[in-house]
């Protein structure tokens, strides 16, 4: 870690940045999996990218995890960012349908961060929606 000195230039958030480690999209995205798969979740990460030599299939602006919450129906969509990235147009398109359409739609760039959000809203949104009972014959 570099050494502060009276003559730095650097301000206290960057000196802080530097304390902490940032977290690699990879990282991130096992962590989003793991936090929703063990919250009565199946979360998966979802590849939309273009191939060379195809034409690009796919929804653009799909998250890069999605899931649903097994008890409720809600869709998940969890866009990873890592530091410096930026949410396209497209992207903030998908997530404001998800949310819009009662799902959960999470812009992803601190593991602590998304597992306060999203335990906080789990919970919420569990409470409004009635328990999916199972059909049997």
């Amino acid at each position: 870690m570099p050494r502060r000195t009276k003559n730095s230039t650097r301000s206290a958030k960057q000196w802080e940045a530097l304390k902490q480690p940032s977290e690699t999209t990879s990282s991130l995205t096992k962590h989003v999996l793991v936090i929703a798969n063990m919250n009565g979740c199946e979360a998966w990460r979802q590849n939309n990218h273009a191939t060379r030599g195809r034409k690009f299939i796919g929804m653009d602006g799909l998250s890069d995890v999605i899931g649903i919450c097994k008890r409720t129906g809600i869709f998940l969509a969890f866009e990873i960012k890592g530091p410096g990235d930026k949410l396209s147009k497209a992207q903030i398109k998908f997530l404001d349908l998800v949310n819009k359409s009662g799902g959960i739609g999470i812009e992803v760039r601190n593991s602590r961060e998304f597992t306060k959000i999203f335990l906080e809203l789990i919970r919420e949104k569990r409470s409004l929606v009635p328990v999916i009972k199972t059909v049997t014959e």
